[in-house]
């Protein structure tokens, strides 16, 4: 192939969707990476916050502040322009005609969490199980009551000096897992899987926080690997992908801001869409909770940037120290000679064309909706409690023999801001 071939490559994957013809959708981002600033607000100057900052969770306090606002009309972009491929446990985006990758090798460069291999026998659940009746590592944590949500559990940590060391370190690393790593639920309560886990401090700083996390940002970004029921029995993962897309909304789970950042690094133009660029403000530096609201890119941003002559895609950005603990590796990945057939001509500095890459379906969506507040109920639901009162603050559990005791003293509820945009 040589490089002023502008004709449609079949041995190149093809696209979702048509060249320039993607739909736009609103995206629900339920993580929300502006918790870190309320436990560093909250944590600071502990041995507990020392203590998460030496593991591997502390490479998310030291991301870029300026570039940590959610833009949902960036990520949805990358989205709706990625490329088709066999591979799982990936995803190959196009911006105007040059290829960019998404893996776990991505994901640990940008987040530095810990990716290595789970342990033998370990399955990240589709679906996380709930229970009616706290077990004894809940009881021992959190509390009687099984409705306590994380902003529950961000208010014990402000307001209660005297919470003992071992029982806030819990609840911040729950908290980080929970709000920005695993975040599933637009309010966002603690996982009972991760509850129990945190009970072996040691274990789950160990744990691959990073590959977990990535499994469930993958799952709601690209077609399914595998579709359990369909209406239509003719239709395969990457049509009912395609119909998601074009829909007026959709999810995304996970850690969906890692696409995000993984955009500013291999796509330096965007950096200059950002209210000042040049900030070097990390998140562990900020001085107050939460974002500033202006900091996010917008459509406009990314349209008028794939017509900009200086534009520079990236395709691979450096991958993290080699180190041998199955970091980037998966046991049940598949082959696709259309992703080894790209990568060499990556290798050999291939320049590539949007002609190049052949087309998916013709349609496309344009919409613009509202998103509803969720149903009140009797615990807060923000953690930035931008409408905070005077005595309107949820007390935290006392504390027993056998740890939190009878639950929690007339909460409050509050909205939770929206990130979509």
């Amino acid at each position: 192939m040589s490089d002023d071939d502008t004709s449609p490559d079949h041995r190149l994957l093809a696209r979702l969707f048509a060249t320039d013809r993607y739909p736009i959708c609103r995206l629900n981002v339920y993580s929300k990476p502006d918790t870190l600033t309320v436990l560093r607000n909250l944590q600071r100057d502990t041995p507990e916050f020392d203590q998460i900052l030496d593991s591997s969770f502390g490479g998310l306090f030291r991301l870029p502040a300026n570039r940590a606002p959610i833009s949902c009309k960036l990520i949805q972009a990358l989205i709706a322009r990625q490329l088709v491929t066999k591979h799982k446990y990936e995803m190959w985006t196009v911006f105007v005609g040059q290829p960019l990758h998404f893996s776990l090798n991505e994901f640990q460069s940008i987040t530095g969490l810990n990716c290595s291999l789970f342990e033998e026998g370990y399955e990240t659940p589709l679906i996380e199980a709930s229970v009616k009746e706290p077990d004894i590592y809940w009881k021992r944590w959190i509390g009687d009551d099984v409705k306590t949500t994380c902003a529950d559990i961000a208010t014990w940590l402000r307001d209660d000096k005297d919470m003992p060391n071992d029982r806030r370190i819990r609840l911040a690393l729950l908290l980080i897992v929970d709000c920005v790593l695993i975040a599933n639920h637009q309010t966002h309560s603690p996982t009972p899987r991760y509850v129990k886990m945190v009970d072996n401090l040691e274990n789950f700083l160990n744990f691959p926080w990073g590959r977990e996390s990535f499994i469930k940002t993958l799952w709601s970004m690209r077609p399914p690997n595998v579709i359990k029921s369909s209406k239509n029995k003719e239709e395969g993962p990457v049509q009912l992908f395609c119909k998601q897309l074009q829909q007026k909304s959709i999810k995304l789970n996970g850690f969906p801001l890692v696409l995000q950042l993984l955009a500013f690094r291999a796509i330096p133009l965007f950096l200059s869409k950002l209210p000042d660029p040049c900030d070097a403000l990390r998140i562990i530096d900020l001085t107050t909770e939460g974002f500033p609201n202006n900091a996010a890119v917008t459509l406009n941003d990314v349209l008028d940037s794939e017509i900009d002559c200086n534009l520079v895609v990236n395709p691979m950005i450096d991958p993290p120290p080699s180190v041998d603990d199955g970091s980037g590796e998966w046991d049940d990945e598949v082959r696709d000679r259309k992703v080894e057939y790209m990568l060499k001509l990556i290798e050999q500095n291939h320049v590539f064309v949007k002609q190049n890459w052949l087309v998916g379906p013709q349609e496309d969506t344009t919409v613009e909706i509202s998103i509803t507040d969720p149903k009140e109920s009797g615990h807060q639901s923000s953690i930035i409690d931008v409408h905070r009162k005077g005595d309107e603050q949820v007390a935290p559990p006392p504390m027993s023999d056998h740890g939190p005791g009878t639950g929690i003293n007339e909460p409050t509820t509050s909205a939770i801001p929206d990130v979509s945009l």
